[in-house]
């Protein structure tokens, strides 16, 4: 049995049972009254076809491109009788221009990070599918980016505090501070255009999802010692069952860090228990716990939000302050 292989652009046609090769390099299929001419590469295999046709694979990837940023290269791998994938190889390239001018190889895994040798540059990712029993399919790969690598990213920082209405307000430091502060922390509530460590307003909200309850049992230093601020961390909003808000107004493919406060003078085991995006964190017991925050890193937002969920854990499991950080462009 011969079988043939039709390349069109990145989009493969399979052709089976082919008796005669084609004739010529390039030919000319009809469809909807339309010509298309088409390349084409031709394979013989002979005996077990359990690798045949060839692999074929779509690349795409995410990330800023940004010195030193990630991008992250996944690709849609196939094979038409199922044979699964082996090490595919993966290749990034940099170019003066989106046409490929002076290409460069930078990279041979499915991520890179970006260097100042890339700034200004265009950037291409391609894979060549490989499947298990070690055949290689034709090479694919993403156009050149249309914009160029920019300049390093600065950090951005924004705080946020927990409370009832009584709760005092974080002042006298360097940095801005947000107040959720509300006796009903329920889905009425919503904290919209949050402002930046830096006083600069942003788009960013906070918006209850499921109703929690305020409460003035937190935790203080009296001296500013902790891991935040006296006020950030002197009162809170907790859970019975599992309850929560959302950050929303986010930048998608914009990786974000957090890390979140829990602490309570509440007597006996205090057991806090939270996710950050679906990914779970517990303290054990944060009675009296000023030094120790609940971190996650690396969380990318779904059509620009990101969710923050408190379950009800032994005794109280509080949210009392948290700090976001990103990464954007000066």
């Amino acid at each position: 049995m011969n079988i043939g292989v039709i390349q069109s652009s990145r989009n493969f046609l399979n052709a089976t049972n082919l008796n005669k090769k084609p004739v010529a390099n390039n030919i000319v299929l009809s469809s909807s009254g339309n010509t298309y001419s088409v390349s084409w590469d031709y394979y013989d295999f002979d005996g077990d076809l359990e690798d045949a046709p060839l692999p074929i694979s779509i690349p795409s990837y995410s990330g800023v491109l940004a010195v030193d940023q990630i991008l992250i290269g996944s690709h849609t791998y196939s094979q038409i009788n199922g044979a699964a994938e082996g090490n595919s190889l993966h290749k990034w390239y940099s170019a003066d221009d989106i046409d490929g001018t002076n290409e460069t190889l930078i990279g041979t895994s499915a991520n890179i990070t970006l260097t100042e040798d890339e700034e200004n540059k265009h950037i291409k990712y391609e894979v060549i599918p490989v499947t298990i029993g070690g055949t290689s399919g034709l090479t694919s790969s993403t156009n050149y980016s249309e914009s160029t690598v920019t300049v390093s990213l600065v950090e951005r920082k924004m705080y946020i505090s927990f409370g009832s209405s009584t709760s005092p307000l974080v002042t006298g430091f360097t940095d801005t501070w947000n107040h959720a502060y509300t006796d009903n922390p329920d889905q009425t509530y919503k904290l919209l255009s949050l402002k930046r460590s830096d006083n600069v307003t942003t788009s960013i909200g906070l918006v209850i999802d499921l109703a929690m309850s305020d409460n003035t049992l937190g935790v203080t230093t009296n001296n500013n010692t902790g891991i935040f601020p006296d006020a950030a961390m002197r009162q809170l909003w907790f859970s019975t069952g599992t309850r929560g808000f959302s950050l929303t107004g986010l930048t998608d493919n914009t990786q974000y860090n957090s890390r979140i406060h829990a602490g309570t003078t509440n007597s006996g085991v205090n057991h806090a228990i939270m996710t950050f995006d679906g990914e779970q964190k517990e303290i054990a017991d944060c009675r009296n716990n000023t030094s120790t925050a609940l971190e996650w890193s690396a969380k990318y937002p779904t059509n620009g939000n990101l969710t923050v969920r408190i379950i009800d854990g032994t005794g109280l499991s509080p949210i009392n302050c948290m700090e976001l950080t990103w990464l954007e462009l000066p």
